[in-house]
């Protein structure tokens, strides 16, 4: 389940850290272009070294949160993934639709609100593609094993 959120996060900020807008860098404090990932993620880690068992700890949260609702769907995994999608980004993503003290400018909440509501999305199907169903191996996982 880690790994699903690792990805995600590896995903995420590989392609939106570079495809930013200018007045979200000077928003969030970063004068010029934007640091190449892997730069980016270890400078986060060296500087903040809490902010990774913090995130290992809101996964655990969130599949904790999606776990009723994968469990008791009885429609197809599909379906379940667009609830639990849904249910992760919508939510968290309404307070990006009007102007807050924490994100005043209008460009850097429309950014953000497309970052994490896509992001998030993402990471809770792949959280329903995970946890669905037993998976024996990695091929039946994928979905390449015979029947």
């Amino acid at each position: 389940m880690f790994q699903s959120f690792i990805l995600d996060y590896i995903g995420e900020k590989a392609i939106l850290l570079p495809g930013r807008t200018l007045s979200c860098a000077r928003f969030y404090g970063q004068p010029g272009e934007s640091l190449p990932f892997f730069i980016h993620t270890a400078k986060t880690i060296l500087h903040d070294p809490a902010l990774f068992p913090f995130q290992i700890l809101r996964v655990l949260i969130w599949v904790l949160c999606a776990l009723p609702i994968i469990r008791g769907s009885r429609v197809n995994p599909w379906w379940t993934a667009l609830l639990v999608g849904m249910l992760f980004s919508v939510p968290q993503n309404i307070g990006h639709i009007l102007a807050n003290p924490l994100l005043p400018i209008a460009s850097v909440r429309l950014s953000h609100m497309i970052e994490t509501s896509s992001s998030t999305f993402i990471f809770g199907a792949i959280v329903v593609w995970l946890l669905h169903r037993e998976h024996k191996t990695v091929k039946d996982l994928l979905g390449l094993s015979q029947p």
